[in-house]
């Protein structure tokens, strides 16, 4: 009986010794499963924070970028107002000018007018004199030439 304890007590060892190695063997696989996972959640960890910089890299970039476009966008403004101005003003020098030289043309046209009005009344007041000079007898001798000379625009 001894014996049969003895071997039961050896096999109840080396079961033991099974289950002991069985459990370390699985806490070994499970080390290495869990030293896996950790160097995946390391991995993934790396590639969202890479992923992260990279956005905030386009992000950056695309921010420069509207900065530059605003920029540009308000000196093509600022040049077009500067344009625009400039034309506003040759435009109103050149309304001036054409101003100018129609009042000047109106005040000669008028100085013109004054002058030729001058010079018929002239006219017609030595007319007035030579006839009133003349006696019925020279008026009639010199109706004719009269005649021609109030109707002959070059006289």
């Amino acid at each position: 009986r001894n014996e049969e304890f003895v071997k039961k007590l050896k096999e109840s060892t080396t079961y033991q010794e099974d289950v002991e190695r069985r459990k370390e063997e699985e806490r070994a696989v499970l080390r290495e499963v869990q030293a896996r996972e950790a160097k995946d959640r390391e991995r993934d960890e790396r590639k969202k924070e890479a992923s992260r910089k990279r956005q905030q890299m386009i992000n950056e970039t695309n921010r420069k970028m509207a900065e530059e476009k605003q920029k540009a966008t308000k000196e093509m403004e600022k040049a077009e107002e500067a344009y625009a101005a400039k034309c506003r003003r040759e435009a109103e020098v050149v309304l001036a000018e054409k101003e100018s030289k129609a009042m000047r043309a109106a005040r000669l046209k008028k100085q013109n007018s004054f002058v030729l009005k001058k010079q018929i009344e002239e006219q017609q007041q030595i007319k007035a004199e030579l006839m009133s000079d003349m006696n019925g007898v020279e008026r009639s001798i010199n109706k004719e030439l009269m005649v021609k000379i109030d109707t002959d625009p070059v006289l």
